[in-house]
């Protein structure tokens, strides 16, 4: 099993020591780091989820395990209709869709609200609130990365060169190198494109 214990131990051996000078909490908090990157930035099989949101009020509420949507459909007679999503100021924008109404029967956007207070992400559609109801979507939500508290932790996605490449960028961006930093971050999710 490739845990984070091991990941640090493969990466302070050989020519360079990755971690030099950091504490195991440190360590810990590099992994943590590049792992949530990983979640945030980067596809890679398993992140992305196929789900049927659930619609209340004209509001679709992700579960904690989700960071966001990444795409939203209204699914009509085996078709889909592609949903846009928007931040919270597309509303009010030049060419936005002005202040929301709940009886505006326009395009359906759905407007990211950003996180509740119980960390779950919702989104606003706009258009005629019972018609919203009544639709069904299908979605893809991302999953969100729960920082691990504990080096016994396994490592998800199972990549380790990606990971390397992750904690070499992350070095090169303390070292103020970000040319180098975004060039290794770049290699480092080609990585997880084509080893998962």
């Amino acid at each position: 099993m490739f845990t984070i214990a091991t990941a640090i131990t493969r990466m302070g051996l050989g020519k360079y020591d990755l971690f030099l000078g950091m504490s195991p909490l440190q360590k810990l908090q590099r992994i943590n780091d590049v792992l949530s990157a990983f979640y945030i930035q980067a596809t890679w099989r398993g992140v992305l989820v196929e789900i049927t949101p659930v619609i209340v009020d004209g509001k679709i509420t992700l579960s904690e395990a989700y960071l966001r949507l990444d795409a939203l459909n209204i699914v009509v007679a085996n078709n889909m209709g592609r949903v846009p999503i928007v931040d919270i100021q597309y509303k009010y924008r030049p060419n936005g869709t002005g202040p929301y109404e709940n009886t505006d029967d326009c395009q359906i956007v759905a407007i990211d609200q950003g996180d509740n207070a119980n960390g779950q992400r919702v989104y606003q559609l706009t258009g005629d609130l019972a018609t919203i109801n009544a639709l069904t979507f299908s979605a893809l939500a991302r999953k969100r990365y729960v920082y691990a508290t504990s080096t016994t932790t396994t490592v998800v996605p199972d990549c380790y060169p990606a990971l390397e490449l992750g904690v070499r960028a992350m070095n090169a961006s303390d070292e103020q190198a970000h040319e180098l930093s975004l060039a290794l971050w770049s290699d480092s999710f080609s990585r997880l494109d084509a080893d998962l």
